[in-house]
C-alpha cells in the first residue's frame, strides 16, 4: 500500500498527459519529489518554465526541510495549484489505476465512495450507488471519522488528494484497498451522533458507468411521471450513451427528467452529445 508515485496530469479528464514513476516510499528524500515534479513540468508546459523554476526556487528549500513524504507533497501541491493549468494532480500508483480504469469506463477493485475534506471533517462523496459502500450503508454526506479504526488523516488507506490543484475545490481522496479486504469506517450519519457506527466495506470490481446505470428509475411526484439519470463521470464517449439508453429506454414515458450532473466536469465532446439527445427528448 505504501508505493508513491510522481506527475500525472488529466488533461480534461480524458487521459494521463505526465506518466507517473512509482518508487518505494522509504527511499524518500526530502526535495527530491519537488526537483521531479519541476522536471516533469517544465517538459510538459514549456510555456511555464519561468514560472515553474521561480516557484522551485522558492520552494526548494522548505521541501529539504520536509520529514516526510506526505508533508513534501503539501509543498508540491502549492506548486501546482499556483500554475493556470486545469486538471493537474500529484497521484499515487493506486490513484492512477484508479482514475483511468473509472475515466475509460472500466471496472476496478473499489471501496465504492471517495472522500472530501471539509473544515477538517471527511464526508463520504461520489458513494456508487448499489457499490461496495451503499450496500454497507454509507450515504454521501456521511462524516468519516476513521478508517480500520486510525483517524482518517492518519490513515494509510487514505490515498493523496486528487483535486484539480488549480480549482477551489475541497481535498477529495480516494481510499485505497485490496479486493476481499475488509475496509472499516466509523461513520456518523447525522451532526449530532456522538458515538460513530463501525461499517465494514469488502471492496469489489465495478465502475462509475456500471452503477450510473443502475441507479436510472422513475420517481412518481404528485402523479407526474420523473426520470432519474446520474451522470457520475462525463468522459469518453460513455456519458452521452448512457443518457441516450436512458432516454430511449425505461424513461421513454416520463414527462419529465431529472439528469444529475452534481460536481461534474468532462469531456466538451460528451457534454454536446448530451445536450443532444436531450433536445430530441424535448422534442418528444
Amino acid at each position: 500500500m505504501k508505493r508513491a508515485a510522481l506527475l500525472a496530469c488529466l488533461l480534461a479528464g480524458l487521459a494521463p498527459l505526465l506518466a507517473s514513476t512509482a518508487h518505494a516510499e522509504e527511499d524518500w528524500e526530502g526535495g527530491r519529489l519537488l526537483a521531479r515534479t519541476a522536471q516533469v513540468l517544465r517538459a510538459r508546459l514549456p510555456s511555464l518554465r519561468e514560472r515553474i523554476d521561480e516557484l522551485e526556487q522558492e520552494l526548494r528549500p522548505e521541501a529539504a526541510r520536509c520529514a516526510s513524504e506526505a508533508e513534501e507533497r503539501r509543498v508540491v501541491f502549492r506548486v501546482l495549484e499556483a500554475l493556470p493549468t486545469s486538471h493537474l494532480v500529484l497521484v499515487s500508483g493506486f490513484g492512477y489505476r484508479t482514475a483511468n480504469a473509472d475515466l475509460r469506463g472500466r471496472d476496478h477493485v473499489t471501496v465504492g465512495l471517495w472522500l472530501v475534506e471539509l473544515d477538517g471533517r471527511y464526508c463520504a462523496d461520489h458513494v456508487l450507488y448499489e457499490g461496495p459502500a451503499w450496500q454497507a450503508g454509507i450515504r454521501r454526506g456521511d462524516e468519516v471519522v476513521a478508517i480500520d479504526r486510525v483517524a482518517v488523516a492518519d490513515s494509510p488507506r487514505l490515498d493523496f488528494r486528487v483535486d484539480d490543484a488549480y480549482l477551489p475545490d475541497p481535498p477529495t481522496h480516494f481510499v485505497r484497498c485490496e479486493k476481499n479486504v475488509a475496509v472499516t469506517f466509523s461513520v456518523r450519519t447525522a451532526r449530532d451522533q456522538e458515538e460513530p457506527t463501525e461499517i465494514a466495506v469488502v471492496p469489489s470490481y465495478t465502475s462509475t458507468v456500471e452503477t450510473d446505470r443502475a441507479a436510472v428509475r422513475v420517481l412518481m411526484h404528485e402523479g407526474v411521471a420523473v426520470g432519474y439519470v446520474p451522470i457520475g463521470l462525463m468522459t469518453y464517449n460513455r456519458a452521452g450513451a448512457h443518457l441516450r439508453d436512458a432516454l430511449e429506454g425505461p424513461l421513454a414515458d416520463c414527462e419529465s427528467v431529472i439528469v444529475d450532473i452534481r460536481g461534474r466536469g468532462g469531456s466538451p465532446v460528451e457534454v454536446w452529445a448530451c445536450l443532444a439527445h436531450l433536445k430530441r427528448a424535448r422534442a418528444r
